[in-house]
């Protein structure tokens, strides 16, 4: 008996959703896709190295089970705008990164 069998795609649906982002005009945002759930770490100690002045924050959406939204950064009000951006795009393996520009400090 053959595992493995093949069926013939006819249609493909593909559709985009368009959603809002907060960004305020003192703050970079940058958003990726990852696969790996320490991703947050990962981006937060690069950030960190970047600069011991940069302020930033980090949400990375989860795939599996509830599907958190992990975060972290160095100001709690780049954390909640990375966390609240995450949450509207609400798609899996994506991260969000607002970095503050001015007086916060440039990403």
């Amino acid at each position: 008996m053959d595992r493995w069998h093949q069926e013939e795609v006819t249609e493909t649906v593909l559709s985009w959703d368009v959603v809002p982002i907060d960004k305020p005009n003192d703050v970079n945002v940058v958003f990726g896709q990852a696969h790996f759930i320490k991703t947050v770490d990962d981006l937060h100690e690069a950030l960190v190295g970047v600069s011991p002045s940069l302020r930033f924050g980090v949400a990375f959406c989860e795939a599996s089970g509830p599907r958190l939204i992990r975060r972290s950064g160095n100001d709690a009000e780049l954390v909640d705008l990375a966390t609240r951006n995450a949450s509207a795009i609400a798609a899996s393996h994506t991260f969000v990164i607002s970095c503050g520009t001015g007086s916060r400090s440039t990403c």
